[in-house]
């Protein structure tokens, strides 16, 4: 699995049980933002198809942790916010909950997009993590829409003084053809990287084909490579079906573990509320909820 693996250095600094819960945090627990890695499933409304489904004017082109260049129509500005609960409860520690709230927002003006975004996941009230993330995106090449995003993490212990800051960039394609879009990201390119290899994920490429959304649905596969001297390879493929513009259903499978994900999306006027389960084969179910708006 594509894991950020906690350092030597930090696990000796705390004690022997908060040494196992942080190294299965940074194991097991997903990325705040999709600026990150998927790990092993992304935030929002992709939750429910592993961000398979992007059309640049459906949800998934305007979520605010996308990639700016995933965008593309005539609305100007949006917000957006998301949360999830991970996994099946751990009945036996006192504090239960792994959860992430995140929300932002983008404003699009001529030729160019801006999305911003702030994570904060908590885990057992023992380990944290804070995500920033800025895309700035244009539309005014010719046949190809692209965008540059910067990413920032703060990790750590809640009740601990150890902590890392992380800065990383990115760089996003999306190609239109006639009835699919064709995304290239690559994230995770280091900028001022922990003080401690063990904290630093590795450089990421993801490669995409979405289809519009048409009488069978919108379709979509991805596959996500990593850039380390043994590569890891991923393969995500979703669907999504709208009902009247109303009313949405989605699936998702993936690879690297296989998991399964649902979900279900309501449009109501300028505004879209949707949820999501995700399984795990070992830590079992994740639901997350989100809404949207924009004008």
């Amino acid at each position: 699995m594509n894991g950020r693996r906690l350092s030597l250095a930090f696990l000796q600094a705390t004690s022997m049980n908060k040494r196992a819960i942080a190294l299965f945090f940074i194991l097991f627990i997903p990325a705040p933002s999709p600026a990150g890695l998927h790990d092993p499933f992304p935030m929002g409304h992709s939750m429910t198809h592993f961000g398979t489904v992007v059309r640049h004017r459906g949800i998934g082109g305007r979520q605010p942790w996308n990639p700016s260049c995933f965008y593309h129509d005539s609305l100007r500005f949006g917000l957006s916010t998301a949360t999830a609960w991970y996994y099946d409860p751990m009945d036996n520690l006192k504090e239960t909950s792994i959860n992430q709230l995140i929300l932002g927002g983008f404003y699009d003006y001529s030729f160019v997009t801006v999305k911003a975004s702030f994570a904060h996941l908590s885990a057992l009230d023992l380990y944290f993590e804070q995500t920033g993330f800025l895309s700035l995106g244009t539309d005014a090449l010719k046949y190809v829409l692209i965008s540059f995003e910067l990413c920032g993490y703060h990790i750590g212990l809640s009740h601990e003084d150890e902590s890392e800051k992380m800065l990383y960039a990115g760089e996003s394609f999306w190609i239109p053809w006639k009835l699919v879009g064709l995304s290239v990201t690559r994230k995770n390119i280091r900028l001022d990287g922990a003080s401690e290899p063990g904290f630093r994920p590795p450089t990421l490429w993801q490669i995409g084909i979405h289809t519009k959304k048409t009488q069978a649905g919108a379709l979509g596969v991805l596959i996500e490579l990593t850039e380390e001297k043994n590569p890891e390879f991923r393969l995500y493929i979703g669907e999504e079906y709208w009902f009247h513009n109303n009313f949405a259903l989605g699936i998702g499978i993936a690879t690297r573990p296989f998991m399964i994900s649902a979900g279900f999306a309501v449009n109501i006027v300028s505004a879209n509320a949707y949820a999501s389960m995700v399984n795990h084969p070992v830590l079992g179910w994740s639901k997350g909820f989100g809404i949207e708006w924009s004008k």
